[in-house]
């Protein structure tokens, strides 16, 4: 979930597709939280010209990032899925999760409630302050 994402702002290494959606593309054996009403951000690995087939092992895989319209962050999860490479389970499917900082939705849908709540608490203080002072 990455709250105020601006289309358009994705930046990847050749190599790796992205796309986003409300729904995320999660791995089979992970569950991680997801709040259908904020973009899930996907990064997934294509390879191309002069590129390996396959990643194999520790790699330094490049810098990937996306545009928010807020600078609040919260924790957050991310979901990955891998394919062993060696061992007798060579071949198969590795899914994991973990944390990572991602940006909190801007309260702004919530501004004008919140604006009348506070007028509507400053007439009634102002009220009562009004008939106080008449007693």
């Amino acid at each position: 979930d990455f709250g105020g994402f601006v289309p358009g702002t994705n930046t990847q290494p050749a190599g790796w597709a992205f796309s986003y959606s409300l729904l995320g593309q999660t791995p089979p054996k992970v569950t991680p939280t997801d709040d259908a009403t904020i973009y899930n951000l996907t990064w997934h690995y294509v390879g191309g010209p002069g590129l390996p087939i396959q990643i194999k092992g520790p790699q330094a895989l490049g810098l990937f990032s996306a545009e928010s319209t807020t600078n609040l962050m919260k924790e957050g999860e991310f979901a990955a899925e891998a394919t062993k490479n060696t061992g007798p389970f060579s071949g198969t499917p590795v899914d994991n999760i973990g944390s990572v900082a991602v940006p909190i939705p801007e309260m702004s849908a919530l501004l004008p409630t919140l604006g009348v709540c506070v007028l509507g608490g400053i007439a009634y203080a102002s009220s009562y302050l009004r008939k106080r002072a008449r007693s």
